[in-house]
């Protein structure tokens, strides 16, 4: 049990600039490289032709997030999660340390019915398609259930059982790393980010809005962490689950509840 505390998200990290500057320079928009796709996802195509770094950003008031593009044509599904508002969307060129520049540049005013929607999208970090094994196998198991809470209940009741925690990869996982769906559901285990991928990815198919969080809890003192929040229809609001943390409680045989108390998991970075 000593071990699960340690728990790390490595992965993740690449997301997460702290002190990272844009110069501001004339960028223009290239219709060939944004693609609105009007349910709370725009897909970004670039082909990165210098052996430089290169990012995405996605800013909307004060808050960003950056999205590493890599080497070579790259096509990449970007939420736009932070609700309806205007939103800027930016392919950011490495200069030198921290200081990015700006070569293209887009603005969406995403204004949609529901801006949950965005929660029930494959994105980048939560990369699935339908015909995905982990996904056919939701969708056997959530056959018969006859409510969202019921598919929550039968997606978490399975990972926590058929799942485990991968500590070799958490001390081995460089940065950068994004979760791949079908081979988490191969190996049956994966580090926190890996484990509220695929379970953001399972709900998501079977039509419930979920989110992938990071952030910290003191259920996981000291070190960052990844878990789901999922809306309640019933009651319009979102409540915590983190399969990770249960998946240890499972095999150390110990109790454990679905719902977290949400107070401990207030601290929260980012949602995907």
């Amino acid at each position: 049990m000593k071990n699960f505390f340690k728990l790390t998200l490595l992965g993740i990290i690449t997301l997460w600039f702290f002190g990272m500057s844009e110069v501001k320079v004339s960028a223009a928009s290239n219709s060939n490289t944004f693609e609105n796709k009007e349910n709370g996802i725009i897909t970004v195509t670039y082909n990165n032709t210098t052996n430089v770094k290169m990012k995405i950003g996605v800013t909307k008031d004060k808050q960003s997030y950056y999205y590493d593009l890599g080497h070579g044509k790259s096509k990449l599904d970007i939420p736009l999660n932070m609700g309806n508002g205007k939103y800027t969307i930016r392919i950011l060129k490495n200069i030198s340390g921290t200081k990015y520049s700006v070569v293209e540049t887009t603005s969406i005013d995403l204004d949609l019915s529901d801006d949950n929607i965005v929660f029930l999208q494959s994105n980048v970090i939560v990369n699935f398609e339908l015909s995905d094994k982990a996904i056919e196998k939701a969708k056997d198991l959530t056959q018969k259930c006859k409510s969202d809470a019921e598919i929550v209940s039968t997606i978490h009741n399975y990972v926590v059982k058929n799942f485990e925690y991968d500590y070799d990869k958490a001390s081995t996982v460089s940065s950068g790393y994004l979760p791949d769906i079908e081979i988490i559901y191969k190996n049956k285990k994966g580090i926190c980010y890996d484990i509220s991928a695929i379970m953001a990815a399972m709900m998501r198919s079977q039509g419930v809005e979920v989110k992938l969080v990071t952030g910290y809890t003191p259920n996981i003192k000291g070190v960052y962490h990844a878990w789901n929040s999922v809306y309640d229809d019933s009651s319009g609001s979102w409540y915590t689950i983190d399969a990770t943390y249960d998946i240890a409680m499972y095999r150390a045989k110990k109790k454990y509840t679905m719902k977290k108390d949400s107070k401990d998991y207030s601290d929260t970075k980012y949602q995907y």
